[in-house]
């Protein structure tokens, strides 16, 4: 259940976040937009593939291996598979997902998956919805540490 208000917490989170100030004599180009991104680091991206895969297969201990700190001990498996059950329930099983991009901001890293799932509609028509997943790191003592995730 934790993880659960967890998503609801990083949701509610979400729509606070994001505010910049645009000069307006100098628009910035895409292409400059896209340099100005953070790198992502390919340790926080094997991080958030992990997540999703173990999801995706329904393997708490593949999702528990990348927890460390706090969120490891909040997270038990009746935990995720409550949150799981929930997250296929809204938007079916997850069929697969892909990096987007590293969000700049300070202190830590955003990471933004496109992730698809498939369901049956009431007229059993198949219905297939991408959503987003971001997943926030730090590093500690040289690891990556996930401080937060969830779909948006």
């Amino acid at each position: 259940m934790k993880f659960g208000i967890l998503i609801a917490a990083l949701v509610a989170a979400g729509g606070l976040c994001g505010c910049r100030a645009i000069d307006r004599e100098a628009p910035e180009k895409p292409a400059e937009a896209a340099a100005a991104a953070i790198p992502a680091d390919a340790r926080e991206i094997k991080v958030g593939d992990t997540l999703l895969k173990a999801i995706q297969e329904n393997n708490y201990k593949l999702f528990a291996s990348v927890l460390r700190g706090e969120l490891a001990g909040e997270m038990t498996e009746k935990d995720f598979d409550t949150s799981r059950e929930t997250i296929t329930k809204q938007f079916g099983e997850l069929k697969g997902f892909k990096f987007l991009t590293a969000l700049k901001t300070p202190t830590v890293k955003n990471l933004i998956w496109q992730v698809t799932f498939e369901r049956v509609g009431t007229q059993e028509q198949e219905i297939e919805q991408d959503l987003l997943f971001r997943l926030v790191t730090g590093t500690v003592d040289n690891q990556v540490e996930v401080l937060s995730f969830g779909f948006l």
